[in-house]
């Protein structure tokens, strides 16, 4: 039977009636295939592309369960908070017109207090990432006994971030009888044995082709030199324009582009794993807005992101897992939307290139040339360098014609003068003492008078030079044993001086 319409699958009034004023009329193929296993009550484990309108696959049998059985709770758990209140946000739409169905939003980075007052309410539906549920579960502030409806959205991104212990954790917390429904981008061997150990009987629903992209993705790759990345990417967003997501591998090579990107007058923002949760919500709502063109990101933050207007996307750095592409290039296309998808490759990265094609079963990439702007820009860029090794040659030869030619005398500066000055002085104080240390010149026996007065001038004199030495001595003493040995030693050094004019 061809489910073609949302009333084939004996939905209730009020759930077609909220269908019907989001906007949606006939089921995607994922829709088709889940609502009616999951009324029924089938465990499902189902492989499905982002955008393929999974939310409402099992948003919608979840309503339906919690209306007919009142005293049943709900879980959704998802990998990361940006795809967490993207499903939160979908439920508190299709549950408008169910006032009693209340629903929390359990994830890190946000108040724990505001949370466990949340769940203190009793919500119908918990919404929530593995790492807080899990702590909530241990604090005893979320008890899951009467949890009879679980599902996991993007179970092969949970395992690779790496909650295997979380989502075990939270498995066994939940009662024995329920009703679970998995759902996976790709069928990795983790994704199947984890769905076999806690699955009963599941049905296996597959819409695409596995390890396959949407169909209105066209992609493409560039081959380029590392050094004329960014130089092909400006010259890439210039020709094409419009929303576009570029993905990095690391946070900083995020903020590196970001920072070169505006530089290039283009409107551009991040978003990491190393910025704060307000941040990233800010600049996902702006982007979403359209209040700018252009944001870098690096997998775990763009994971789950629902904006239907991106129409490019750019693969800056080759995800280390062929896994990844398959969620990078989703998140373009979105909605039966068309979509680009082009990635770089460097000659180091051809081995991770290999492993994605191996991992795509084949599919048909364009080799996509390097574009007239770029040959241009490379070009200019070729020419840039010719000037500036010029300019330097230029340099060494005016410096060599510098050191040939004579040195034009310049006045000297103040502290060269007070140096000069210093030297002078010096000189001068030498030659006095020279002339001090000679003979006085002999006197006639007539002037004798005259010859005592020479000699008392010259006593005086000596003495005034051994009160100056014993000054500059004091001062050292006194630094050295202290004021008062100082001042015993000047008042023997003064005797002994006293007796020898005696």
């Amino acid at each position: 039977m061809k489910n073609n319409n949302f009333q084939d699958f004996s939905l209730s009034e009020i759930t077609l009636k909220t269908i019907e004023n989001m906007g949606f009329t006939t089921p995607t193929p994922v829709q088709a295939q889940t609502i009616p296993l999951a009324i029924e009550g089938h465990d499902v484990l189902a492989s499905a592309q982002t955008g393929s309108g999974k939310t409402c696959a099992f948003g919608i049998p979840v309503i339906e369960h919690l209306v007919q059985n009142k005293s049943n709770n709900a879980l959704i758990v998802t990998p990361t908070r940006e795809l967490g209140e993207q499903v939160h946000k979908v439920f508190t739409m299709l549950t408008k017109n169910y006032p009693q169905l209340t629903s929390a939003f359990i994830v890190g980075g946000k108040s724990i207090t505001q949370q466990s007052r949340a769940l203190k309410k009793r919500p119908r539906c918990i919404i929530g990432t593995p790492g807080r549920l899990n702590d909530m579960i241990n604090r005893g502030e979320l008890d899951l006994s009467k949890t009879k409806v679980a599902v996991w959205d993007e179970m092969d991104r949970m395992l690779d971030i790496g909650f295997i212990n979380q989502i075990e954790s939270i498995m066994a917390k939940l009662p024995v009888k329920r009703q679970m429904m998995m759902f996976s981008a790709t069928y990795p061997k983790r994704v199947i044995k984890i769905a076999e150990k806690y699955l009963v009987a599941p049905k296996r629903i597959s819409v695409d082709p596995e390890n396959s992209v949407a169909v209105n993705v066209e992609e493409e790759i560039i081959s380029v030199i590392r050094d004329n990345k960014f130089e092909t990417l400006v010259s890439l967003l210039r020709a094409k324009g419009g929303s576009t997501l570029i993905f990095a591998r690391t946070q900083t090579s995020v903020e590196w582009l970001d920072k070169h990107l505006t530089k290039e007058s283009f409107k551009a923002n991040s978003i990491h794993g190393g910025y704060r949760q307000g941040k990233r919500n800010l600049a996902i709502k702006d982007f979403r807005e359209e209040k700018f063109d252009i944001l870098v990101a690096t997998d775990v933050a763009a994971r789950g992101l629902d904006i239907p207007h991106i129409q490019l996307v750019i693969n800056y750095d080759l995800p280390l897992r062929a896994e990844d592409y398959i969620h990078r290039i989703g998140r373009t296309a979105r909605a039966g939307a068309k979509g680009l998808a082009i990635s770089f490759v460097t000659p180091n990265d051809k081995h991770l290139w290999n492993d994605i094609q191996k991992f795509l079963k084949g599919q048909d990439v364009v080799q996509r040339p390097i574009g007239r702007a770029h040959k241009e820009q490379k070009q200019n860029f070729a020419s840039k360098k010719r000037e500036n090794k010029k300019s330097q040659n230029q340099k060494k030869d005016f410096k060599k014609k510098k050191v040939n030619a004579e040195p034009k005398k310049e006045p000297l500066t103040f502290a060269e003068k007070r140096r000069e000055a210093r030297i002078k002085t010096k000189i001068e104080n030498k030659n006095q003492k020279i002339t001090s240390k000679e003979k006085p010149a002999s006197v006639p026996y007539e002037n004798r008078q005259n010859n005592k007065k020479f000699n008392q001038k010259n006593k005086n004199s000596r003495h005034d030079r051994t009160e100056s030495k014993f000054s500059d001595k004091f001062k050292r003493n006194a630094k050295k044993i202290g004021f008062k040995k100082a001042t015993a030693l000047h008042k023997k050094f003064n005797n002994k001086n006293k007796r020898n004019r005696r």
